[in-house]
């Protein structure tokens, strides 16, 4: 078990009282929550590592504790099985919410099938999470940006590995002041290993990295500012034709969609054939979303976990990943993955800002099969890393990252 503790408003950008009336205008009847996260949002609580009950893989990486809620039009019931501090027993007597100790069965949460009306407030983020996940997202792509031109580096002259991999990126978020835990464990997959979409590496698996091939790395940070998750497919030398050919493929899919403008309530289905168009000229698909809604200091796969579908209207200030991919099984796997937002223009529709500022890599990038727009995106994106990072590298990144200009 683990300490509940309040989330501060300064990074939520809502209290707790706010957010039971809202929820309160919203009902038809009295509502129930079983979902940890949706109890957490709505009471401004976190915790941590009381995902564990559950056995789900992500669960054990998001800031929650078991917990159930009951609401009526004049009550609040929050169930839990563990103690709680005097502060936080003050705090709840004084938002009116009756704490009940109680034996929680466990349960396997589906967030999709067990939500409420509450994780649909939640997918809309507003302008202090928004300008949080801005700060965040800023010294984790710094960090992994430090990460890529270490590795690239290191595997010259040293016997890494995969798990090296994870030690050095947990190693380096660690001096984030406000970094809490991993959002999920990272995956770090070389050549082979990245055509698996559900590989971890463990100690059996675990493969030493050469200079020469591809390296996938998926990984994210729960920070009391928000939650992180980028992927990034690494050149560690020597790569093929076939591998550039499929990382622009891919590339080509996830530019177009950063670069779409949609009506707002479209259908996430509609970025889904942009994501896929050029993956599919190459007679392949992946078997995976191409994108997931991201939570606020809470869960990194949050509702709705498929944005890219028919079932999902994209509006204002939803934050979610943008993660085509290929993966050929023996061979290699790649994906690239940004957290993106939807932004309203003055003419009403919606564009996408990048959250994510992690180079793309550039020995991959076949760009005589970028249209000039495609191409502008790179040279903007990159533009906009050297204008971020500049005061914060060493002379040494600043000229590689400089080196990575298309």
């Amino acid at each position: 078990m683990s300490e509940i503790f309040i989330y501060d408003t300064k990074y939520e950008g809502e209290d707790a009282a706010s957010k039971i009336a809202r929820v309160r205008e919203q009902m038809t009847g009295d509502l129930k929550t079983i979902v940890p996260e949706e109890v957490c949002w709505l009471l401004n609580l976190r915790g941590s590592g009381a995902g564990e009950e559950f056995a789900d893989d992500v669960k054990k990486f998001s800031p929650v504790f078991v917990c159930e809620l009951e609401m009526t039009a004049d009550e609040v019931r929050f169930y839990v099985n563990q103690e709680i501090s005097n502060e936080v027993a003050s705090y709840l007597d004084d938002l009116g919410v009756e704490v009940v100790q109680k034996e929680l069965e466990e349960r396997e949460i589906n967030i999709e099938e067990d939500k409420t009306l509450i994780s649909d407030l939640m997918k809309i983020k507003n302008n202090v999470q928004i300008q949080n996940m801005k700060d965040v997202f800023f010294d984790d792509g710094l960090l992994l940006t430090k990460f890529i031109y270490w590795i690239k580096n290191e595997v010259k002259s040293s016997s890494l590995t995969e798990i090296d991999v994870k030690k050095k990126i947990e190693e380096l978020r660690n001096g984030v002041s406000d970094y809490f835990m991993p959002s999920f464990e990272t995956i770090p997959a070389y050549n082979e290993s990245a055509a698996d979409i559900h590989y971890h590496v463990k100690p059996e698996t675990n493969k030493t990295l050469k200079p020469e091939g591809l390296i996938m790395v998926d990984t994210g940070g729960q920070y009391l500012r928000g939650t992180t998750d980028t992927t990034r497919t690494i050149a560690l030398g020597p790569v093929t034709d076939k591998m550039k050919e499929m990382y622009t493929a891919v590339l080509k899919g996830h530019i177009d969609v950063a670069l779409a403008k949609i009506e707002e309530g479209t259908t996430g289905d509609v970025l889904d054939q942009i994501a896929r168009k050029y993956v599919k000229e190459k007679g392949l698909d992946y078997k995976h979303g191409t994108g997931h809604g991201l939570g606020h200091f809470l869960n990194v796969h949050e509702h709705p976990r498929r944005v890219f579908s028919e079932k999902t209207k994209v509006y204002e200030n939803m934050t979610f990943s943008n993660e085509p991919g290929i993966y050929l099984e023996g061979e290699f796997g790649l994906r690239i993955e940004n957290i993106i937002r939807s932004v309203k223009d003055e003419d009403g529709k919606l564009r996408f800002e990048n959250f994510t500022l992690v180079p793309y890599e550039k020995e991959l990038i076949n760009t005589d099969q970028l249209n000039e727009e495609e191409l502008n995106y790179l040279k903007e994106y990159h533009k906009n890393l050297i204008k971020e990072f500049k005061d914060h590298l060493s002379d040494e990144e600043y000229s590689w990252l400089e080196s990575q200009k298309i």
